[in-house]
C-alpha cells in the first residue's frame, strides 16, 4: 500500500488574515458585509447583518472573500470551517476568521476533510500544539499555514473520511471544547482578581435554566456571563441573556464568542464590543 503523502497547506492554498474592524466603522445598512464567526454554521457561510464602509473595504481589500473560500475561525478553540458558495455577495472577513484559498487543490477535497469527523480530529490535535493567548486561546495565520493535509485519492477520501452532517457529531464536539472554554474564563476572571468564591460556574436561575457564569461582591450578584461558541444565532443570544438578567436582577451582562467579548445592553436589546471583563474594583 501506498504511503499516505503530506504537505503543509500554505503549499496548497493562499492563507489571508481578516481586517480588525472597529465598532465605530460597523453599520447596519451597506455594501460590504462583514464575515465574522458567527456567519460559519455547519460547515457553509451565511450573509450578515452587519457592514462596514467601502474607504476602509480599500485599505484592506486582500481580505475580501470570493465563493470558493474557505473560512477558519481562529478564537477560543472553535475551529468552526465554512465554504464561500456562489453568488454571496460582495464581503471581507472579520480579524478572527482565516480565508484559505485553494491553489493546488480542490477546494471541495479540502473543505470535506477539514469538516469530516477524522479531518477536524487530526488538524485540532495540529492547533493544540501551538494555541497562543493563554487562557483566552487562539491560533495564527502561521499555524493555520503549517497545518499538515494528506493528499488522499478522491474515491479513498469518500470512504474513509465520513463528512461531519449528524447532529449528534456536532454535539459531541461542542460537549467536547465547551467546559474547556468555561475553565478558560474562570481563569482569566481570577487573573483579573475575582476570587473562586466570587465566581459562580453553572449558577441556576430557575427550574433548569442556568447561566454560565455569575460573579458576585459583597454577597451580591453583580454580573452574569454566557459563554456562546457554536453556531451563535446572535439575535437568539440576546434574547436568552436579556431573560437571564430578568430573572436573576443582575444589570451588567455579558456574552463571550469567538467574536471576542461584548457587554449586553437588556433594556436596549444590543450588545456593544468591549475589550476586557470587568474587574472587581468596578463594583465597590
Amino acid at each position: 500500500m501506498n504511503k499516505i503523502k503530506f504537505k503543509k497547506l500554505i503549499e496548497l492554498a493562499e492563507i489571508i488574515t481578516g481586517i480588525n474592524a472597529p465598532s465605530s466603522e460597523r453599520k447596519k445598512e451597506g455594501n460590504w458585509m462583514l464575515i465574522r464567526g458567527r456567519n460559519i454554521i455547519k460547515n457553509t457561510v451565511l450573509p450578515s447583518d452587519v457592514y462596514i464602509p467601502e474607504s476602509l473595504v480599500k485599505k484592506n481589500s486582500k481580505s475580501i472573500i470570493v465563493p470558493g473560500d474557505i473560512l477558519l475561525t481562529t478564537h477560543f478553540e472553535q475551529y468552526k470551517i465554512g465554504i464561500v458558495p456562489s453568488n454571496f455577495g460582495t464581503a471581507i472577513t472579520d480579524r478572527c476568521v482565516i480565508i484559505i484559498r485553494p491553489k493546488s487543490i480542490s477546494k471541495e477535497y479540502l473543505h470535506r476533510f477539514l469538516t469530516s469527523k477524522t479531518g477536524r480530529k487530526a488538524f485540532i490535535n495540529q492547533f493544540d500544539r501551538s494555541v497562543r493567548g493563554g487562557v483566552i486561546k487562539f491560533i495564527t495565520a502561521k499555524d493555520v499555514k503549517n497545518l499538515e493535509i494528506p493528499l488522499l485519492p478522491e474515491k479513498m477520501f469518500e470512504e474513509s473520511i465520513p463528512k461531519l452532517k449528524s447532529t449528534s457529531m456536532i454535539k459531541d464536539l461542542k460537549d467536547q471544547f465547551e467546559t474547556e472554554i468555561e475553565k478558560n474564563v474562570i481563569l482569566f476572571l481570577e487573573e483579573k482578581g475575582w476570587t473562586r468564591k466570587e465566581i459562580i460556574p453553572q449558577y441556576r436561575l430557575e427550574g433548569n435554566i442556568f447561566a454560565d457564569i455569575v460573579l458576585k461582591k459583597n454577597n451580591q450578584l453583580v454580573a452574569l456571563i454566557e459563554i456562546k461558541k457554536y453556531d451563535l444565532d446572535f439575535k437568539l443570544a440576546l434574547n436568552q441573556i436579556q431573560m437571564m438578567g430578568n430573572l436573576s436582577g443582575i444589570n451588567r451582562l455579558f456574552l463571550i464568542s469567538g467574536e471576542g467579548f461584548k457587554e449586553v445592553n437588556a433594556e436596549k436589546g444590543i450588545a456593544i464590543d468591549i475589550a476586557d471583563l470587568p474587574s472587581p474594583e468596578e463594583f465597590k
